[in-house]
Order: C-alpha cells, then structure tokens, then sequence
C-alpha cells in the first residue's frame, strides 16, 4: 500500500498512459480526505455503497459544491480530471475504476 497522510491506497496507481481499468474490493473505512486524479474516473458500484462530496477552491479553501452523492450497487459514478472530492466507502463494496490517463492521487 501507498499513502499520502492518513490516506491509503492500493498498489495498482500506474503510469499506464492509456488508461486502466482495474476491479477492487474496498472495505468499509473511514472518510478519505478531499484529492483529485489527473485523468477522468467512471467507477461501476458492483457491491454494496459509497459517498462522496464535490468542493471547489476558493482561494485557500475549498468549499462543498452541491448535495452529498450516494452510489449504491449498479451506480455508476463519473468524476472529471482535477475534480476535487471526497469519498467514504459506508460498507465494505466492490468497484470497477475505469481511468482516462495514469491513475495517481493528489491532496487537495
């Protein structure tokens, strides 16, 4: 595992420049700080829940964009390259991450 303060994840980042597409499963676990991706993000909710919060920068702060998003099994869920969000896997659930570019995390 990899980690950037108090957020882990899993070995399979890559520099694969044409994308990757990659099954997990992901236990229950407490929130994940705000981050982006450097590429867009489509994740299939095969199993089980998760939610996220969307922010924008303001300044030195980031501040909530719109109502926080619940994704139960068979949701798809699309994020944007450089989209600043959250997330919180609320049971323990498996994901399909389909990713536009290498896969890497950034702190926000």
């Amino acid at each position: 595992m990899r980690g950037v303060s108090g957020f882990s994840l899993p070995h399979y980042l890559t520099d694969e420049p044409n994308g990757s597409n990659d099954a997990r499963t992901w236990e229950a676990e407490p929130k994940k700080p705000p981050h982006s991706h450097p590429g867009d993000d489509m994740t299939n909710r095969r199993r089980r829940a998760d939610v996220n919060q969307r922010y924008r920068r303001d300044g030195d702060s980031l501040v909530v964009e719109g109502e926080r998003i619940i994704l139960s099994k068979g949701d798809v869920g699309y994020t944007s390259a450089g989209r600043i969000h959250d997330g919180k896997y609320t049971e323990d659930c498996q994901l399909v991450y389909v990713h536009n570019g290498a896969f890497r995390f950034s702190s926000s």
